[in-house]
């Protein structure tokens, strides 16, 4: 099944009509989308595409000179939302020809909620108020130059969806199925039956945050202030850092296809053969060094401070010649990327900040269904089901479904399919799971591309 929470999200900024909220992927992350709290991406001018938001254990209070109260948060009207859905699909088979045989199977599938949320916003005036009374700290925290150096922009929460209830989320499936079969003229006969429930339940607390809008924060020298579209009368033609963006031969290898022109139009052809070079890249390493870095990787799935940690620092070998320290399983990938002279292995560590870059697409729980994915040794079936996905949608603008194959899910069943399933729906895709009929969005691309890519390179 799909996060439940992500799914609520959804329907809530859809219902509302509020198109330009981005929904918040898990509950862990809710608290670090409320207003004020800074967001990072990587910039549009950076060789290596990002349109997801990753959040920060940031504020932007913690880079304003202190010692002053947080602003106040305007409170908008309360809106109230109850979703129940109900579906069900029964089906059978008779063939009395050599054989004979009778098969009845069916599927019944339901979810609801009851939800009261409210918008949280910030004025135009506060934020005048901030810019002209507070300034940058100095000196400049240690993690904005660390961002500049990744090539990524920081954003600010200036709007976002809190719920004020504690609902339950309630989703489940059931299965059933039934069949029997005879030879005439002899004894031989057999039947079966079967049932199958799966239940998820989860209590969302008050104060949540399912949704959230942010504007790109500017920085030069001692001076900040947010997008015009938030403050219209002030300048926003600034960046963080005049000439923060180099390009460099290591950064155009890891490029990504998906905002140029150029590379959009060479659509998935574009995308498989970037990821073929990459994985390349990664089958230099020996085949027992792969193995364990794979397993310690594994191990960080679901860690994002030490996955950005590990391409922070991945990345400035690249630069620097030199590999830093890291602790835990970090360490061990850092000891699989050196050579006998402990110099760091250029192609892997392009090929694994790849990988890394994917990753950071990815939600927390996907991260934790791609560890099971590994432990399964799952990855190459659920690899053909998103090219097959990819290749009929690719280029796909507008909304729309389509059915799954069922030939993309023959070698997948039982908790693997739920597994893969699970993957696939958490790219913002929503899966009827009786009909294997998915709902497509535009936004699915991206995160189906990156999930492509680390299935790729992680076999």
């Amino acid at each position: 099944m799909p996060s439940m929470f992500k799914m609520m999200a959804k329907s809530l900024v859809r219902e509302a009509g509020k198109k330009d909220l981005n929904p918040v992927n898990s509950l862990s992350s809710s608290p670090r989308f409320r207003p004020f709290c800074l967001l990072r991406k990587r910039s549009k001018k950076h060789k290596c595409w990002s349109k997801k938001f990753t959040c920060t254990e940031f504020s932007l209070m913690d880079i304003l000179e202190p010692n002053y109260p947080v602003p106040e948060v305007s409170q908008e009207r309360r809106f109230y939302f109850w979703n129940k859905v109900n579906g069900k699909l029964k089906g059978g088979l008779s063939m009395d020809e050599i054989i004979r045989m009778d098969a009845y199977a069916g599927a019944e599938q339901s979810r609801s909620s009851y939800l009261v949320m409210q918008i949280l916003t910030v004025s135009h005036q506060t934020w005048r108020a901030l810019q002209m009374e507070r300034k940058l700290v100095n000196p400049e925290p240690s993690f904005i130059r660390e961002l500049r150096s990744r090539g990524e922009d920081l954003y600010v929460v200036i709007e976002a969806m809190e719920l004020l209830n504690s609902p339950v989320l309630e989703t489940s499936i059931n299965l059933e199925g039934a069949g029997k079969i005879s030879v005439p003229e002899t004894n031989v006969e057999g039947q079966g039956q079967g049932v199958r429930e799966k239940q998820k339940f989860m209590t969302v607390p008050p104060g949540s945050i399912v949704a959230y809008r942010a504007a790109k924060l500017n920085i030069s020298e001692n001076k900040w202030d947010l997008e015009n579209e938030v403050m219209p009368d002030m300048r926003h033609e600034l960046h963080i850092q005049p000439g923060q963006y180099e390009d460099t031969q290591q950064e155009s290898e890891i490029a990504r296809p998906c905002d140029s022109e150029d590379e959009s139009t060479s659509g998935l052809q574009s995308l498989q053969e970037k990821t073929t070079s990459m994985k390349k890249k990664l089958n230099k390493l020996p085949r027992e060094q792969w193995s364990i870095l794979l397993c310690a990787l594994q191990d960080l799935l679901g860690n994002r401070m030490a996955l950005q940690e590990l391409e922070a620092m991945l990345s400035q070998a690249l630069k620097t010649r030199k590999l830093g320290k890291l602790e835990g399983p970090g360490s061990t990938i850092l000891q699989c990327l050196q050579d006998d002279s402990g110099s760091p292995m250029d192609s892997p560590i392009t090929g694994l900040l790849y990988v890394l870059r994917d990753l950071a697409v990815l939600t927390d729980s996907q991260h934790q269904l791609l560890a099971q994915s590994l432990e399964k040794k799952i990855l190459p079936q659920q690899l053909d089901l998103v090219r097959s996905i990819l290749k009929a949608n690719f280029n796909q603008c507008q909304r729309g479904s389509f059915s799954i194959q069922p030939e993309s899910l023959s070698l997948l069943w039982g908790e693997n399919l739920d597994i893969t399933l699970g993957l696939v729906e958490q790219c913002s895709l929503e899966l009827q799971r009786l009909d294997l009929q998915l709902a497509w969005d535009q936004d699915a691309q991206i995160l189906l591309s990156a999930l492509y890519g680390a299935l790729s390179c992680l076999q």
